[in-house]
């Protein structure tokens, strides 16, 4: 008798042991499935600008997409004024040297590279941080930038112009992650010499 209710509490331990087993398999299970929702969500709502803008901070109007890739070290962003579609990108390049930082306080932090490209995927104004482009041979898309037709040129380019400054006006009027600063300067920086290379009219 002392025999079988021996093994029968061998039974009940071993039951135990398999559901507290099955508990952490189903509990690690529904861990990983809940970790991979989470960073899906907030990788597909990066191009809403979730990662990249501060906390409580939405797109500004024009906006239509912001997102960052850690890998490259770039930000992407998409506008829209009155039908003009414009997009930019920057590149972090290497720290700017320490002498010159020391000397000129408003210096960089970093080498950052800004593009702005029209509709077609043509960049209309590129800014070097350092001596030259970090990836220049970045392919773009359609026709070179000499391509448009004379007499829809002028009226082409200031639209796309006047769609940078818009976006850049835009964009300050939000705040970046601490750890955008720079690529949010570098943007900003690039207003006055925007507003210069519009025409009169626009």
């Amino acid at each position: 008798m002392r025999a079988g209710l021996g093994l029968f509490e061998m039974l009940v331990l071993n039951m135990r042991r398999e559901a507290t087993m099955l508990f952490f398999l189903v509990a690690a299970s529904l861990c990983c499935a809940f970790l991979s929702v989470t960073y899906g969500l907030a990788f597909s709502a990066d191009s809403y600008g979730k990662a990249v803008l501060a906390q409580g901070a939405s797109l500004p109007n024009g906006l239509v997409s912001l997102k960052h890739d850690p890998k490259k070290k770039y930000l992407s962003g998409t506008f829209v004024y009155q039908g003009t579609r414009v997009h930019f990108e920057t590149r972090r390049g290497p720290q700017t040297p320490l002498q010159l930082r020391m000397a000129d306080p408003e210096t960089p932090l970093y080498e950052i590279d800004v593009r702005i490209f029209d509709e077609r995927g043509v960049p209309f104004l590129i800014q070097t941080g350092g001596d030259g482009l970090f990836e220049a041979d970045v392919e773009t898309t359609g026709k070179p930038a000499g391509s448009l037709d004379v007499e829809q040129d002028t009226a082409a380019i200031n639209k796309n112009w006047h769609a940078a400054k818009k976006m850049i006006e835009s964009l300050k009027t939000v705040k970046f992650r601490p750890e955008f600063s720079p690529e949010y300067e570098a943007i900003i920086n690039l207003l006055p010499g925007v507003e210069d290379a519009l025409s009169p009219e626009l």
